[in-house]
C-alpha cells in the first residue's frame, strides 16, 4: 500500500509548516501520477497564466525520470536519450516557473528518488541528472537519493515501498527528512 492518508511527504511538510507557523501556509498539492517532464512544460505554458503564479511564496517541482519510460529500456543509447529529454523538459519548465514567480518566492526543485528496478545504469544516469539538476542556479535542490532513503544501488531500504518505484508511509517518511525545511524555504522558515 502506498501512504496511509494524510502521511506523504507533502502533507507532512504541511504539518510542519502549519506547527512552525500556524494557520499562516496553505500547500497546494497539484501532484498527477504519471505525467512526465515535457507535459509539466506544457501544463505550465499552456494551462496556466503568469498571474495565477504570483501568489505563492514556495513552489516545489518532483518529478521522476521513470516517468519516461526510463526504466522499460536497458539500452544505453536510449536511457542517455530519455535523461535528456528529461533534463531538456525540466529545464524548460523551470526557467518558465522561476519568469513566472514573484521576485522573492523560492523554486524548490526534488530530484529524481530510489527504485528497485534501477541496474547500476541506471543508478549512474540518475545520479548524473540529480547532478545537473542541482546546479541550475533557479533553484533550491532537494536530494532524495540521500542514504537512509536508498541503498548503494538506488533501491529502497526494506520496507521503505509500496512497489518497486514508489514509497510507503514509511518512505514518504524518509522522504520528507530529505528536506532541511530552513535551506528549502529559506526567509519563510
Amino acid at each position: 500500500a502506498g501512504p496511509a492518508p494524510n502521511l506523504g511527504w507533502p502533507q507532512r511538510l504541511e504539518r510542519a509548516l502549519h506547527d512552525h507557523a500556524g494557520a499562516a501556509w496553505k500547500l497546494h498539492i497539484r501532484a498527477v501520477e504519471w505525467t512526465s517532464s515535457q507535459l509539466w512544460y506544457e501544463l505550465v505554458m499552456r494551462k496556466t497564466t503568469p498571474e495565477d503564479w504570483k501568489h505563492f511564496s514556495v513552489v516545489i517541482l518532483s518529478l521522476s525520470v521513470n516517468n519516461e519510460g526510463f526504466l522499460l529500456t536497458e539500452d544505453e543509447e536510449k536511457m542517455n536519450q530519455i535523461q535528456e529529454h528529461f533534463l531538456k523538459h525540466m529545464r524548460l519548465t523551470v526557467t518558465e516557473l522561476r519568469q513566472r514567480l514573484a521576485p522573492d518566492a523560492r523554486l524548490v526543485l526534488a530530484g529524481c528518488y530510489a527504485n528497485d528496478g534501477y541496474t547500476m545504469k541506471h543508478l549512474e544516469i540518475v545520479k548524473h541528472i540529480n547532478q545537473q539538476m542541482s546546479q541550475w542556479p533557479e533553484v533550491h535542490f532537494v536530494n532524495l537519493l540521500q542514504e537512509h532513503v536508498s541503498d548503494l544501488k538506488g533501491h529502497w531500504p526494506s520496507g521503505f515501498s509500496r512497489d518497486p518505484g514508489h514509497p510507503n508511509s514509511l518512505g514518504h517518511e524518509g522522504l520528507f527528512k530529505c528536506l532541511d525545511l530552513q535551506t528549502v524555504l529559506g526567509d519563510f522558515w
